[in-house]
């Protein structure tokens, strides 16, 4: 997804396990870099569901205007909708699935 990004987009992207540095504290990162972004593409598996700072990404950019997409790996919105909590951050029509992604 990076790599589609950065070539086809000829955005920049953010990946915590790249971006990070030892020592630094996730929420002040995500803090500091929502606000420079243009969108939030967010990649939602049956495991970063259950991540807090997933979510916590997802309403930051929302509430700064960003456009946010959720891409869908391995289940479904009304997955989401049942088991995790709901999709009041991201509405169902911002979502697709990984297989869409890039077209």
């Amino acid at each position: 997804m990076a790599r589609c990004i950065k070539e086809e987009a000829g955005a920049e992207p953010f990946i915590d396990i790249f971006d990070l540095k030892k020592g630094d504290r996730i929420e002040q990162k995500i803090l500091s870099e929502l606000p420079l972004c243009d969108e939030l593409v967010v990649l939602l598996t049956p495991w970063s569901v259950r991540r807090n700072w997933v979510w916590t990404e997802v309403g930051g950019a929302g509430s700064l205007g960003k456009r946010v997409v959720g891409v869908l790996y391995g289940l479904d919105v009304v997955t989401i909708e049942k088991e995790y909590g709901g999709m009041a951050a991201l509405a169902p029509t911002n979502c697709l699935g990984l297989d869409e992604f890039g077209t």
